[in-house]
């Protein structure tokens, strides 16, 4: 995949002429500009990235069923934190080679657009269209991409698989097997239910390509669940007075509302009603043998009467579901019952301060537990004697 990505580059820069023509021509053409608007409407602001972006990220990172069962393999806490570190490196360099590659793209295509060709119907199909163009006379690169896309995407594929394939089977399936079921047994099961999850995924692209591109997708379908599941964590961990009503109630009113801002989205975009704006682009400097049928895209800003609601971008979908979470979830453990005794160790230490103190700690103050019991000892031989 890193192959990949470096031979992509270095072909790319060389084919426009350095990385001074990158950075001019995409200067230019707008495409180095940052908008520091506060807006939740606008889809690529520098807040909707550092902020929205940020906070999806710690649910992948976090709290997500793969990453914390690649972190509990590791044999001390040493180790996970290399493993971070490491990650991130990678991560950084992924993501920013990504974007040069979208700069380099840029420039080869600046005066030639392919979308205003209709060379290309989506943007998810820009960059085998662009490889194929800029490399094909490399033998063998073409295909060195292609195993890197493939090599990321399953690599990825796979892990979240079994950590679904786990997840169906110690929620759902084992209540229903026998207990004695052996080992061998239960590799079936998982392998079964791998197969299924591969199959309906499979079956998805029928209608995920109908939807628009597959970033933009991707992030807005992660954002419904992860918004709700980080605020879930971020209840319990910081609130001691959150309880199992609060929790479901919470969860529940994030996935509700989560779900109803993403379909009225896509519907909304579906239908034509409105669009984002987009960069400027020109056939200025196309062949003149080179006929269009089609005139130039517009840029549109998303209509006024849509409801706001419905044109949030994105990237905020995991932010605004966990801030449900919390705003549902803590009013109603508040008015619920609440428990009774909280461990101290499930509640991050910068809030165990607001862990409810019992009749013993109110009496002789916060001790540790093996002092209480050494106390409570004392106090029942005084009483004996």
């Amino acid at each position: 995949m890193i192959a990949a990505i470096i031979a992509v580059l270095y072909v790319g820069i060389q084919a426009v002429g350095g990385m001074g023509t990158v950075f001019s021509r995409s200067l230019a053409g707008e495409r180095l500009d940052l908008d520091f608007a506060v807006d939740l409407t606008n889809r690529d602001t520098f807040w909707a990235l550092v902020v929205g972006w940020s906070i999806h990220w710690s649910s992948l990172v976090a709290i997500n069923q793969g990453a914390v069962q690649k972190c509990l393999s590791l044999p001390s806490i040493q180790e996970v934190k290399k493993t971070m570190l490491i990650f991130a490196i990678g991560s950084i360099f992924c993501k920013a080679a990504s974007v040069l590659t979208g700069l380099v793209m840029y420039a080869h295509y600046h005066d030639c657009d392919p979308f205003l060709l209709k060379r290309v119907s989506k943007s998810d199909q820009l960059l085998p269209y662009y490889i194929m163009d800029v490399a094909n006379k490399i033998p063998g690169l073409p295909g060195l991409f292609i195993a890197g896309v493939f090599c990321a995407a399953l690599s990825t594929l796979s892990a979240n698989m079994n950590a679904l394939s786990g997840t169906i089977y110690q929620d759902f399936v084992s209540k229903f097997v026998p207990k004695d079921i052996t080992d061998q047994q239960v590799s079936n099961i998982l392998k079964g239910i791998v197969i299924i999850i591969g199959v309906t995924s499979t079956t998805m692209v029928l209608v995920v390509e109908k939807l628009g591109g597959i970033l933009p997708l991707s992030i807005a379908f992660a954002g419904i669940t992860a918004g709700p599941l980080l605020g879930l964590f971020a209840l319990g961990m910081l609130f001691p007075s959150a309880n199992a009503k609060g929790a479901l109630s919470g969860s529940i009113s994030s996935l509700l509302f989560g779900s109803i801002m993403m379909v009225g989205n896509q519907l909304y975009q579906a239908t034509g009603t409105f669009k984002y704006a987009s960069k400027p682009a020109s056939i200025a400097g196309c062949a003149n043998n080179i006929t269009i049928t089609a005139t130039e895209a517009t840029s549109l800003n998303a209509e006024e009467n849509v409801f706001m609601l419905f044109r949030i971008s994105h990237y905020y979908y995991t932010l605004i579901g966990m801030l449900v979470v919390l705003a549902i979830g803590l009013p109603v453990s508040w008015f619920t019952e609440r428990e009774k005794s909280v461990d101290k160790d499930l509640i991050t230490p910068c809030m165990q301060w607001a862990i409810p103190k019992t009749e013993n700690e109110k009496l002789y103050g916060i001790i540790t537990a093996e002092e209480l019991k050494k106390l409570n000892e004392s106090i029942s031989t005084s009483k004996i004697l």
